[in-house]
């Protein structure tokens, strides 16, 4: 069965088991909470004995700029210049590799100072210390929640619904309406396909992305089974932001993983009250339903979510990974070919289709799909990937 967790992964232009849920418009409601709560109705802190021991992160500390990074920036970004050159040269501060050189890394839920130091970032800790970094140069930035479709990736045993949100630059304070056009703007998204598509977006502040980088720190404490951290963190996002509803939908997640089932029904009941939209907090009430014995109310939520996300490439491409790693290839194979029928231009899918053509032994199939992948792909370092395993391949099988 599929765990579902809901974290925000946040590529600077970014964000996220299964956690949180963005795009898909309904036109009718999944699932109608049969309850209310209180926020304090929805805590356990007895069955968390100790986490109030961790020292978690403040939002000084996420954002903090050690004396190194003020220093490159004092050096590197003039005021004199356009705004057009100064993002430039900030990019260019980030990603050259005469510079920070980042890799991406997916678990670097990190500061904008441990980020500057490991030289790794998840979306999220790379949105961050570009925030922290651009504010320094005194430049206007505002943080964007992209309405981009739903999303996953694998973690071990775990679906992982990705989020996504970006920066902002202008020249001038940007009105705080929710949606925005401003061709004095730039937009500063590490991701070249959600450039291209133009997803609409609101603005959020700061404490939302800091609930959001609390509810990542949690996400991995939970694929870690560290259970005090992960409720620590997700109590701490939920104060710190209490209409977050991904934040309350993982804390469903946690509190099913230790046996606490209505508890869980109950914050995702609390997740949905807040976020009708969030399909990952349904299909995880559906989950909780099947197992204490509500079939009927589980099927139904299934049922409508399938319909809803049939003609999402992701939603099949989720199914063939979840296929694969029950070693259902001929499944796999079908999902993943439907994926490309709904969408041809992701190398993602490619790349899946290669690996369970590898498994089953048909080294020419396995090849063709990773030609394919590699050809789509715009990321250097996904590059390096994908060209060792066609190496790989190609040393290894002879069909």
């Amino acid at each position: 069965m599929m765990k579902f967790v809901k974290v925000f992964f946040i590529i600077m232009t970014i964000m996220g088991a299964s956690i949180l849920t963005v795009g898909c418009q309904l036109t009718e409601k999944v699932y109608q909470p049969q309850n209310t709560f209180v926020k304090s109705e929805l805590y356990a802190d007895e069955h968390f004995i100790g986490y109030q021991n961790h020292q978690l992160k403040t939002e000084k500390e996420i954002f903090h700029l050690t004396p190194e990074m003020v220093e490159l920036i004092d050096k590197n970004i003039h005021p004199h210049k356009s705004l057009k050159q100064q993002v430039f040269d900030l990019l260019n501060l980030i990603f050259d590799e005469e510079q920070l050189g980042l890799a991406y890394k997916n678990s670097a839920n990190l500061t904008a100072s441990q980020t500057f130091k490991n030289r790794e970032a998840n979306c999220i800790s790379l949105t961050i210390m570009a925030y922290a970094l651009a504010k320094h140069a005194n430049l206007t930035v505002q943080f964007h929640d992209v309405e981009v479709p739903e999303y996953w990736i694998r973690n071990g045993g775990y679906n992982l619904l990705t989020g996504h949100v970006n920066l902002v630059v202008s020249e001038q304070k940007l009105a705080q309406k929710e949606y925005i056009f401003n061709p004095a703007s730039i937009v500063i998204d590490f991701d070249p396909y959600i450039r291209k598509k133009e997803f609409p977006s609101k603005i959020i502040g700061k404490k939302k992305i800091t609930a959001m980088f609390y509810t990542n720190v949690a996400a991995q404490a939970i694929i870690e089974n560290n259970f005090n951290l992960a409720y620590a963190y997700l109590k701490k996002a939920t104060e710190y932001s209490a209409s977050y509803s991904p934040a309350w939908g993982n804390l469903g997640i946690l509190y099913r993983m230790v046996g606490l089932d209505q508890l869980a029904i109950n914050a995702y009941e609390h997740a949905i009250t807040l976020n009708p939209k969030n399909y990952t907090s349904i299909t995880n009430l559906g989950i909780v339903f099947n197992k204490v014995g509500r079939y009927e109310d589980a099927k139904l939520i299934q049922k409508k979510l399938h319909d809803l996300r049939i003609k999402n490439p992701y939603y099949h491409a989720l199914l063939a990974r979840d296929a694969f790693y029950q070693a259902d290839y001929q499944t796999a194979i079908s999902r993943y070919q439907l994926a490309i029928k709904l969408d041809g231009q992701q190398h993602e899918f490619y790349y899946g289709l290669a690996k369970v053509y590898a498994q089953i032994g048909d080294g020419s199939l396995a090849r063709k799909a990773l030609k394919k992948a590699i050809k789509l792909n715009k990321y250097p370092d996904i590059d390096k990937q994908y060209y060792a395993k066609l190496n790989l391949l190609n040393e290894n099988m002879v069909n």
